[in-house]
């Protein structure tokens, strides 16, 4: 089949080059182009660089697969939980903090302390009240923490790392209690603050007095906590004549 022209518009031009090795017929000798053996060679030898490349390269770029696909390692003092346990178990407790933080139970609680009274802010720099945590016999008194306290406190569980949701929150509710209990039934918890100022390792070992209380007790004073907190916050929010305390009445009169 006879080859097609190519197009007018493509112009090749014409490479003369002998790569022949078969003999002159005038002489009879073999006639050799050494340019020609030089490129051949030259030519293979590049060829089996490039297969001997090839496979450490497709190594280089499967190990760097596996670096990619290879899952973070789990924290060492973590052991595996399954997720779906996981889920369960936080689902149960907080369905029973759920409960035990009802309207009923938070009138009860607010009525069996009280008033919240502000005088308390000007005497100690903090609100505090003395709170009964249910029938249990066991009072605590919760203190305000301050905006620095928050700060330190977000700081900490920033450092947190490799952590699940879950452990997130567990470990901020510890802290919000120990920041801001101030004694149980009367004895003076260790104060994590010196000359005013947030101090991690006395902060360490409070959370450590703390976290070795009974877990259902823990979880009744973060809720009576919460109580505690919204109580704080309405002393600075506008309410009717008839809703204010005496004390609030008499601060308000000078």
């Amino acid at each position: 089949m006879p080859k097609k022209p190519l197009p007018s518009f493509i112009n090749i031009p014409e490479q003369k080059k002998d790569f022949s090795l078969e003999p002159e017929s005038s002489s009879g000798k073999p006639r050799v182009n050494l340019e020609a053996l030089e490129a051949l060679a030259k030519a293979q030898a590049e060829m089996q660089e490039q297969r001997q490349a090839e496979p450490v390269e497709e190594k280089r770029e499967e190990k760097q697969e596996e670096k990619q696909e290879k899952p973070k390692k789990e924290a060492k003092d973590l052991p595996y939980v399954d997720e779906a346990d996981l889920r369960t178990f936080y689902n149960a407790r907080a369905r029973i903090l759920t409960e035990m933080a009802s309207p009923e139970q938070e009138r009860m609680a607010e009525k069996k302390a009280g008033k919240l009274d502000i005088r308390t802010m000007h005497k100690f720099g903090e609100l505090r009240q003395q709170v009964p945590i249910g029938d249990s016999g066991i009072t605590v008194t919760f203190r305000s923490i301050r905006g620095s306290e928050g700060l330190e406190i977000l700081r900490l569980l920033e450092e947190q790392t490799d952590r699940s949701y879950a452990y997130h929150d567990a470990l901020a509710n510890i802290y919000l209690v120990t920041a801001a209990l101030w004694d149980i039934n009367g004895e003076t918890l260790p104060s994590h603050l010196k000359d005013n100022r947030f101090d991690r390792e006395a902060f360490r070992k409070k959370v450590q007095a703390v976290s070795s209380l009974p877990d259902p007790l823990i979880g009744a004073i973060s809720v009576h906590y919460g109580w505690f907190e919204a109580r704080a916050r309405k002393l600075f929010m506008f309410r009717n004549e008839e809703d204010e305390t005496e004390a609030e009445k008499q601060i308000k009169n000078g």
